[in-house]
């Protein structure tokens, strides 16, 4: 019982973010507004079978992709 293990200082555990998210989640790892997702699928920066899925209301967002092609524009925003 007495296994020596290190000690770990200053580091952080970080949760995976999970692949699919609603879109209340996905504003929240953005740092924007709903409205502001709603405003990308409009506009057609989010497409539907690419970024996100439909069933029925329910919108649900492939997170991957999304980081993967707005990154660089949501650099350019803030």
């Amino acid at each position: 019982m007495n296994e020596k293990r290190p000690i770990v200082i200053n580091e952080i555990y970080e949760a995976p973010k999970p692949d699919f998210m609603t879109k209340q989640r996905l504003s929240e790892e953005l740092c924007r507004s709903t409205d502001y997702i709603d405003d990308l699928i409009k506009r057609g920066s989010l497409k539907e079978e690419i970024h996100f899925t439909r069933a029925g209301r329910t919108l649900t967002f492939y997170y991957p992709q999304i980081k993967k092609d707005l990154a660089p524009k949501l650099a350019e925003v803030v």
